[in-house]
């Protein structure tokens, strides 16, 4: 999964990019250095474009895919949040990258928020859009599993258990939360 949002994204910012006329760049040449797997140096491809001012919001994306892999999830997270921040489009997978960023760091509060926002964002998409329906639910499904996660690190066994019983009524073969909510009734 998280190696099929990273080809979506790298090939979607690498579009943007060809369709806005640009030459070659720090953005593009970040992008090249992603598909080697070379972490660093994408980072510092992604980083030099920020700083020049060029494609930032792209290059944000890029730096948090970057951060992420080295896992440096406190970085990708920062990097994530300065999308929006810089003028891009709020979207499910946005949230789904930083709320699993904030995940890994442990900053589980804030991985919380970013998980409901993507989640809200992703049950409006598919209400409205069937094409792309499929897309959204499994990055929705994905979040709220991970919300029960981020509600059981901090100690909120009540919420972990209330989304863990709402998720089951949803996904009622996911045999690994059913057992998770076993587990959390003895809480």
């Amino acid at each position: 999964m998280k190696n099929k949002i990273k080809r979506i994204l790298i090939s979607t910012v690498a579009v943007m990019l060809f369709l806005s006329g640009c030459g070659i760049n720090n953005v593009q040449l970040g992008l090249k250095h992603m598909e080697a797997k070379e972490y660093k140096e994408a980072e510092a491809a992604f980083q030099q474009s920020i700083q020049e001012g060029k494609n930032k919001v792209e290059a944000y994306r890029g730096l948090g895919m970057a951060c992420f892999e080295q896992k440096k999830y406190k970085e990708a997270a920062e990097a994530f949040q300065k999308v929006e921040e810089n003028g891009g489009k709020e979207t499910v997978t946005l949230h789904q990258l930083t709320g699993s960023s904030l995940l890994k760091a442990g900053q589980y509060k804030e991985a919380t928020q970013e998980f409901v926002k993507g989640i809200d964002l992703g049950t409006i998409l598919i209400e409205r859009e069937e094409k792309k329906g499929q897309d959204y639910a499994a990055k929705v499904k994905e979040m709220r599993r991970n919300l029960i996660v981020c509600y059981e690190k901090m100690g909120q066994w009540e919420d972990a258990r209330n989304t863990a019983e709402s998720y089951l009524e949803d996904y009622p073969d996911d045999q690994e939360v059913e057992r998770e909510a076993d587990f959390l009734e003895t809480r």
